[in-house]
């Protein structure tokens, strides 16, 4: 229903306007430059598509409105490590293991694709083939899918044979089902929307430069809120660069 009613209003803006003497409308196609991670190198960017139909209502020569409905994909990067006492059950001192180092390493790697429909509504001012425009946008989240590579390592368990320490009368089997793995990489792919945050609002801004129908773009976007609905003490949000181009045909004089 909240992608019904954010195509409603595109069209109410539309219709609201559509016997007006300088309303323009065309279709746009772009991409979102977005960096996913960082390293001692720099930042590692990542293309999203983004295209839809872009529509202007100019008041004067010098002020208009910006907006459309564009379909936009959003990613992001995630990743966590957790290190774990492994409990042998005080056996370790029974197997002669004193000093072995008994923690298990898990490394968490993700990433999520998200694609919005969005409505960004922003004044504009225009001098010769130039304009500077800024504004909010307003984005719903239509499908998300999810690429996640677990890694776990235990550096004693790769060295040691447990079952072949365990002294007799103890079931090595059940102990043995207790560890963790010696060292395991696991990828899981799912489409999955839990714990994504449905909507996606902040500030848009940038410059364009126009060829008589053809508009070069490049702005930034700035979301207000986390794309994830854990509370964490970091802000995740949505922000990058796009770049796009629009072709508009003029309605009326």
């Amino acid at each position: 229903m909240k992608v019904v009613s954010l195509l409603a209003v595109g069209l109410l803006f539309v219709s609201g306007v559509a016997n007006a003497q300088k309303l323009k409308l065309g279709p746009e196609i772009g991409f979102n430059m977005i960096s996913m991670e960082s390293s001692d190198l720099g930042n590692s960017f990542t293309p999203g598509f983004h295209g839809g139909a872009n529509v202007e209502y100019h008041f004067t020569d010098n002020f208009y409105l910006r907006s459309g409905i564009f379909a936009t994909q959003k990613r992001q990067s995630y990743s966590s490590n957790d290190t774990l006492l492994v409990n042998l059950f005080g056996l370790e001192d029974l197997i002669g293991i004193d000093g072995v180092n008994l923690e298990s390493y898990t490394a968490i790697r993700g990433r999520v694709a998200q694609l919005y429909i969005e409505l960004p509504l922003m004044a504009a001012y225009k001098y010769k083939g130039f304009s500077v425009f800024a504004g909010p946008y307003f984005a719903y989240m239509l499908t998300a899918r999810k690429k996640e590579i677990k890694s776990v390592d235990t550096p004693f368990l790769r060295t040691v044979d447990v079952a072949t320490l365990v002294p007799d009368g103890i079931d090595a089997d059940l102990l043995l089902a207790t560890l963790p793995s010696a060292e395991e990489t696991t990828l899981t792919e799912s489409s999955s929307k839990a714990n994504l945050r449905p909507l996606d609002i902040g500030l848009k801004a940038g410059i364009s430069y126009q060829f008589d129908n053809l508009t070069a773009n490049i702005n930034y976007q700035y979301g207000f809120f986390d794309y994830q609905t854990k509370s964490k003490d970091v802000l995740d949000n949505h922000s990058y660069f796009q770049l796009s181009l629009n072709y508009n045909f003029g309605i009326g004089k």
